[in-house]
């Protein structure tokens, strides 16, 4: 006979332990099927909110660790998932996502961000300020994973792969471009464009925007 009661009928829905789980293995099974699928892709990979840093050694055990672009006010993190400074922007993501757009253009092949806490209202109001901000920054067939439901317009939501559960992780999938975002990122103060900039730029020559 076991030494534990089975839990049976809870009245109470899921423990915050219960949804904790969900999260965390949603979370694993979501990254680990972006980094496969984007294996083959160029361009760097973007941690949104490093917080103790598992995500990160996560993705670095996976990653080339230069590959991967750590967002964060302050860092904070284990000592063993700590990014190497040169890899980490610090800041508030609503200043440095642009930033980092003119740096690089429309590249990153991969971005993941939990950048929520406990509020869920507040939770769901910062994915509204974020959303359009973090969609120009994904290459075409790049992917993004994330916490919390995100508000993209032109960015297609994904089924969730095996082992996933839904509500607690959400993944969008760049297929197409709109010409406003590659032709809306400014030059540098002195006029001349980046060499990245350029690179993106000419990438969308041509493109059409899509509705």
């Amino acid at each position: 006979m076991p030494c534990f009661a089975q839990v049976g009928n809870r009245g109470a829905g899921l423990t915050r332990l219960d949804v904790f789980i969900d999260r965390m293995v949603s979370q694993r099974v979501c990254l680990d099927y972006a980094i496969q699928a984007t294996a083959d892709m160029p361009g760097p990979v973007y941690e949104l909110g490093l917080g103790n840093g598992r995500t990160y050694h996560h993705l670095r055990s996976y990653v080339s660790a230069r590959d991967i672009y750590v967002f964060e006010r302050a860092v904070a993190s284990h000592p063993d998932s700590t990014p190497p400074k040169e890899m980490t922007i610090l800041g508030d993501v609503r200043e440095t996502l642009p930033t980092t757009l003119q740096r690089f253009g429309a590249t990153a092949r991969l971005i993941h961000a939990d950048l929520g806490g406990h509020n869920l209202s507040r939770n769901d109001a910062f994915a509204r300020v974020i959303s359009p901000l973090i969609e120009p920054m994904l290459a075409l067939g790049g992917l993004m994973v994330s916490s919390d439901g995100m508000y993209f317009d032109a960015l297609t939501e994904l089924a969730l792969p095996p082992g996933a559960v839904p509500g607690r992780c959400f993944m969008y999938r760049r297929d197409r471009w709109q010409l406003r975002w590659l032709t809306s990122i400014r030059s540098d103060s002195y006029g001349c464009a980046s060499p990245e900039m350029r690179r993106v730029r000419a990438a969308g020559a041509g493109v059409k925007q899509q509705i």
